[in-house]
C-alpha cells in the first residue's frame, strides 16, 4: 500500500497535525486525499492566463443562470 509512504514522505508535518486533532475515520479520509493528490498534473501558465481563466469561468457562470 502506498499510504504510508505517501503520507512520510510528501506530508509529514501536515500528517502530524492531523493526527493530533482528528478522528481516526477522519484522518483516514484525510489520507485518502493526501494519495490522491500527487497524481496530479500541474503545469506553469503565465499570470495572464490565469485570469483569462477565471474570466472565462465567470462568462460560463453568466450563461448558465440566464
Amino acid at each position: 500500500m502506498a499510504e504510508p509512504f505517501v503520507v512520510e514522505n510528501f506530508f509529514s508535518n501536515v500528517n502530524n497535525i492531523v493526527q493530533k486533532y482528528f478522528s481516526p475515520r477522519i484522518v483516514g479520509e484525510i489520507y485518502k486525499q493526501m494519495c490522491e493528490s500527487i497524481i496530479y498534473k500541474c503545469e506553469k501558465l503565465d499570470i495572464k492566463d490565469a485570469f483569462e481563466f477565471i474570466k472565462d469561468q465567470l462568462d460560463q457562470n453568466e450563461i448558465s443562470e440566464n
